[in-house]
């Protein structure tokens, strides 16, 4: 049935005003932006999962019987990439297929995990009522940081969450002082060791996140340390060229990249060498191409799709000019509005031309 014609669909009238073209390049785009290539990095992860599951189920005596007061102290592990490397996309992944987090990211789903994304910046206190909100706290007046992690504590125990994901936690250190980075890791650290609901710990963000574990030996000591590494067209061409051809395949398109075009260095390149900024811009590319009616992805898409995410100029797209390894590609991790404020005295921006094969 046509989701226009769904009356339960909050967007079913919105959507009716759509032209048959754009639902086509729609019906074609929304699966395709939810396709995930696995990689090596997938198994470390669940490696890594599996040592937190059996350590959230093990006793701290086995002598005595299991119970709340009986759980040996909480570990974790840390997902330390730079921005667009794809570890929130990932963890959601896994997390979403494990077999004891069912439910993962709905409300009300009795899911033992409860996933937090620390805005920027963000306190402390913050943090605690998040963590609140999210497990239906009805949070009527401000709390004091002590009561409201009190509270917090509290409820992580009574609704069974015995893992904790914090993501891009390296928010919570922006414009903090040594005094508050050394709370931030007291209070994490007490979430594990604690007698009463010791929680396994998942955090992940930015390398700038190494500084809060630096400042307690304890909480370094007690977390596993995952990085993902670079892409490159030495390491990665296989895998990146298989995804390209299987995105165009979903979409329907053909591909006509030469060899010359070296579309998998200039991708790389263009992505900062980041493995999901590279899918992404693979995304990108496919749409454009949809958009403008053709049926053969070419390696013009690829440079559209760039000059659509970061308002760079021709001379500085690397789809487009010969020496593409001497240009900094560093917009493309950039937000909209912040490239917008570098693009004021920037000069006119053409779009580059569709050659034909």
């Amino acid at each position: 049935m046509d989701i226009a014609a769904d009356k339960h669909d909050p967007i079913a009238s919105l959507q009716s005003f759509l032209e048959d073209d754009d639902l086509k390049v729609e019906r074609l785009m929304e699966p395709l932006r939810a396709r995930y290539v696995e990689s090596d990095r997938d198994d470390v992860i669940r490696k890594a999962l599996k040592k937190l599951h059996r350590n959230a189920c093990a006793r701290r005596n086995p002598q005595l019987p299991r119970s709340d007061g009986n759980r040996k102290p909480g570990i974790g592990f840390v997902v330390v990439s730079e921005s667009g490397a794809g570890k929130t996309t990932t963890l959601e992944r896994i997390f979403g297929e494990y077999p004891a987090f069912q439910g993962f990211g709905v409300v009300g789903s009795a899911c033992p995990i409860l996933r937090i994304e620390a805005p920027s910046p963000c306190t402390l206190k913050q943090l605690a009522m998040m963590i609140l909100e999210e497990l239906g706290y009805d949070i009527e007046r401000d709390l004091r940081e002590n009561l409201a992690w009190k509270r917090a504590r509290k409820m992580l125990k009574l609704h069974g969450i015995f893992f904790l994901w914090i993501d891009e936690v390296a928010n919570v250190l922006h414009q903090a002082s040594d005094h508050e980075i050394r709370k931030v890791a007291d209070t994490l650290r007490g979430l594990m060791l604690s007698r009463r609901w010791p929680v396994q710990i998942i955090l992940s963000g930015v390398p700038e996140l190494e500084g809060l574990l630096a400042v307690d030996r304890q909480l370094r000591r007690r977390l596993t340390y995952i990085t993902f590494p670079c892409v490159s067209a030495q390491n990665d061409a296989d895998l990146v060229e298989q995804a390209i051809h299987n995105y165009a395949k979903a979409a329907k398109l053909n591909v006509n990249i030469a060899a010359d075009d070296m579309l998998i260095g200039r991708l790389c390149h263009a992505a900062v060498h980041q493995f999901g900024l590279v899918m992404e811009i693979i995304v990108d590319a496919i749409e454009a191409c949809l958009l403008d009616g053709n049926d053969t992805l070419l390696i013009d898409d690829f440079a559209h799709a760039y000059s659509g995410r970061t308002l760079q100029p021709i001379d500085q797209n690397p789809f487009v000019v010969p020496t593409w390894e001497t240009l900094d590609c560093s917009a493309i991790r950039k937000k909209v509005r912040e490239a917008l404020g570098d693009a004021v005295d920037a000069p006119p921006r053409t779009k580059p031309r569709r050659r034909r094969r």
